[in-house]
């Protein structure tokens, strides 16, 4: 009698009840509301937990090990749980800073009732200043999470003069310049220094001063700073500061700035964020994979992106679909959220992945307006571009266009380290057909710049200057993802 080898299911089968991956997935949706409610962990409990390390960091170690186990056993069913489960996590991870940014937040709050009250004098301060066509969002977007992160560092109250934030944006302090700077104006002010003192990035003028030195000791001397029609994030430079590094770290433990700051900064009002969410409620499913195509920004200057190389629909699509097929989820539990700069992507993409399968923002101006930008095509309105980013940034996954800044700061919004898509030929490895970044942290186009170009108009960083950028293991993240020299 001949005795058959146990099938694959049986082999699954016992590899889940083995140990220690069934005791991965039970706590896992025990704490996560998988299971009965008797056995959950209430959301109150899980972001208020405050000893050891944060949750937000620690909970972490235990997802990494359930999935790397789970993955061997999935059958499409296993994949829906263990997904919403994940996404449970996720999602309260997002909303939970850690210990010391909420400390250094409530701080902050305590200084800025006194800069922005009648009843006190009020402190330094730190401007950051936009003008409304100066770039797109994605270059306006990291200049408010800068000023933010230096008036933190430097101990300044923080205030916006930037039109469109005002009409789209409602934090929860008023850092509204228009609305204090007559009363700030009134303090401080020494005739013999100009008020107040600009910081300069656009052709490198303050590239040592923020990477080699103290800011706040630096800066001192003025009671007033502004952060000018900075297009880019340049908070990547502060994060390799030997005087800020150290201080950096203990805040964000995981190099990631952009999106826990964002998280307190970036609140769109109630009547653009209900469009967000009632169009989520209706089309999003449990997985939903954001694919950003850009197209219409190439051919714009010596070593931007040549219109001929671009990235293929066709090759989005098959990186959004292996992001599918690594969760291991059928069709029913996924759509494909789409923003892109050309009505021929939505129709391309609809072709190859089916109508059922793509969502996408019909009314969203793209092929019939224009925003008026200096120097770029983009398409649509400030406000519908403001929507299709915030509906990209709560996706799960993102493909995105490489040298995109609107792509990248989606992506660092929503805290999705995402996959870039590489224009091309493709002809060997130097040249690939996309890269997984390794955190959200958005690009800092003009680090790339400074490092390799020689042109005198740009700047260029010094050896020591060089070093010390590259001290910061996260350099390569910030410099590769943009198309520039």
């Amino acid at each position: 009698m001949s005795v058959r080898p146990p099938s694959w299911m049986q082999r699954r089968r016992a590899l889940y009840d083995s140990s220690p991956i069934k005791a991965h997935v039970q706590s896992l949706s025990t704490a996560l509301d998988v299971q009965p409610a008797e056995n959950i962990f209430s959301r109150r409990k899980l972001q208020g937990q405050g000893q050891g390390r944060d949750l937000k960091y620690s909970i972490y170690t235990g997802i990494d090990r359930a999935t790397r186990d789970l993955s061997q056993m999935r059958d499409h069913t296993a994949s829906r749980q263990i997904e919403h489960a994940l996404e449970r996590v996720r999602t309260i991870e997002k909303a939970t800073g850690t210990q010391a940014l909420e400390s250094l937040l409530n701080n902050y709050r305590t200084r800025h009732a006194q800069c922005v009250s009648g009843a006190a004098m009020p402190g330094k301060y730190m401007l950051m200043s936009m003008a409304d066509d100066y770039a797109g969002l994605g270059n306006q977007f990291p200049s408010i999470v800068t000023g933010f992160l230096m008036a933190l560092m430097t101990e300044r109250c923080f205030f916006i003069d930037f039109p469109f934030f005002h009409r789209v944006f409602a934090p929860e302090l008023d850092f509204s310049w228009e609305a204090h700077k007559q009363r700030l104006a009134a303090f401080g002010h020494n005739a013999n220094v100009t008020q107040p003192f600009e910081i300069k990035f656009w052709k490198g003028e303050d590239l040592n001063s923020w990477l080699m030195h103290d800011q706040k000791v630096l800066y001192e001397a003025h009671y007033g700073l502004v952060l000018k029609n900075d297009p880019d994030y340049s908070a990547a430079l502060l994060q390799a500061n030997p005087y800020h590094a150290p201080f950096l770290r203990h805040i964000f433990p995981t190099g990631e700035m952009f999106q826990p700051l964002a998280h307190f900064l970036l609140k769109v009002t109630p009547d653009l964020e209900g469009q967000v969410q009632d169009f989520k409620r209706k089309y999003f499913r449990q997985v939903t994979i954001g694919v950003q195509i850009r197209r219409l920004k190439c051919d714009g200057w010596e070593g931007s992106i040549h219109c001929d190389q671009l990235p293929e629909v066709a090759n989005f699509v098959a990186a959004a679909r292996a992001l599918q097929l690594a969760r291991g989820l059928d069709d029913s539990e996924v759509r494909f959220f789409v923003g892109a700069d050309q009505p021929e992507s939505y129709q391309k993409i609809v072709e190859l992945l089916g109508e059922d399968m793509v969502i996408y923002r019909k009314d969203n101006g793209v092929g019939s307006v224009f925003s008026k930008v200096i120097g770029v095509n983009n398409p649509g309105t400030p406000e519908s571009a403001l929507i299709d980013m915030r509906l990209l940034s709560e996706c799960n996954e993102l493909v995105i266009t490489v040298g995109s800044s609107y792509g990248s700061v989606a992506a660092a919004w929503g805290g999705i380290p995402p996959v870039h898509m590489l224009h091309g030929l493709h002809k060997n490895v130097q040249n690939p057909y996309w890269y997984k970044a390794m955190t959200s942290e958005p690009c800092y186009w003009k680090g790339n710049i400074f490092l390799n170009n020689r042109d005198p108009f740009w700047g260029r960083l010094g050896l020591n200057e060089t070093i010390q950028f590259k001290s910061n293991p996260f350099w390569m993240q910030y410099t590769q993802c943009h198309c520039a020299t």
